[in-house]
């Protein structure tokens, strides 16, 4: 499969996960070629819920401290080291 976009790479990552048995909360995101990739740890109760990567409350924080340096979703890629919402 040729992987061209961030589209691609959810359903490649998807699809790998579903066939070891494996759940998947939230995917990456931001832009497929870009020269920063932003890896978080885990994603919490919003990412979970909109599959999206640093959409809640630590990822505005993380977005208001980049953007003095000209970081932003869209010049960037986003992902988690884990995909799954780390429950205590």
């Amino acid at each position: 499969m040729a992987i061209n976009s961030i589209a691609d790479i959810n359903r490649e990552v998807h699809n790998r996960c579903r066939d070891l048995g494996l759940a998947i909360d939230c995917g990456p995101d931001g832009l497929f070629n870009a020269e920063v990739a932003i890896i978080a740890e885990a994603p919490g109760e919003r990412e979970r819920q909109l599959k999206s990567p640093l959409i809640g409350s630590s990822g505005k924080l993380f977005w208001e401290a980049v953007r003095p340096i000209g970081l932003t979703r869209r010049n960037t890629y986003i992902s988690n080291v884990v995909k799954r919402q780390l429950r205590s």
